[in-house]
């Protein structure tokens, strides 16, 4: 009976050194030379949260590069536009402070314009209520002088 224990007890010993030995086998790189060629750049986690957790924040900050692109390319854009000429160079370089500024500047004289406007179309407004209004106290004073002419001829 002990022997008979004894030799299940080996077994189980054994069993479990193979299940060992296959999950030590497991978690080591497959292709050393990948892991050469990748250098100490990558490391691989031992959880898949921790994996998940990497690549969010690498996600994140590549979603914010892409956000600052975007919004540089539309200032060259904008800017590439609003240039006297019109003439964009295909391998000219671009200053995005350069080309912000040319915004500000730009956007400020159209500011002013269209208080120049503004005013023009509020003065134009105001001469043209003057005028009907003349026109209105007019016609009142040539009623008021039909009317008193009827008073006058009727008694």
């Amino acid at each position: 009976m002990l022997k008979s224990e004894l030799l299940f007890k080996d077994q189980v010993n054994d069993s479990l050194k193979n299940k060992l030995k296959y999950l030590s086998i497991e978690e080591e790189p497959s292709f050393p030379e990948d892991e050469s060629r990748l250098g100490e750049q990558m490391i691989l986690p031992k959880n898949y949260m921790q994996l998940f957790k990497d690549l969010v924040r690498t996600l994140n900050e590549r979603t914010q590069e892409l956000k600052d692109t975007k919004s540089k390319i539309e200032a060259i854009v904008v800017g590439a536009v609003m240039t006297k000429d019109n003439l964009v160079e295909y391998y000219e370089a671009f200053d995005a402070q350069d080309i912000a500024h040319r915004i500000t500047n730009k956007l400020s004289v159209l500011q002013s314009e269209n208080e120049a406007l503004l005013n023009m179309v509020s003065y134009s407004n105001k001469q043209s209520l003057l005028i009907e209004m003349g026109l209105l106290k007019n016609e009142n004073k040539i009623l008021r002088d039909r009317l008193g002419k009827e008073e006058v001829g009727k008694s």
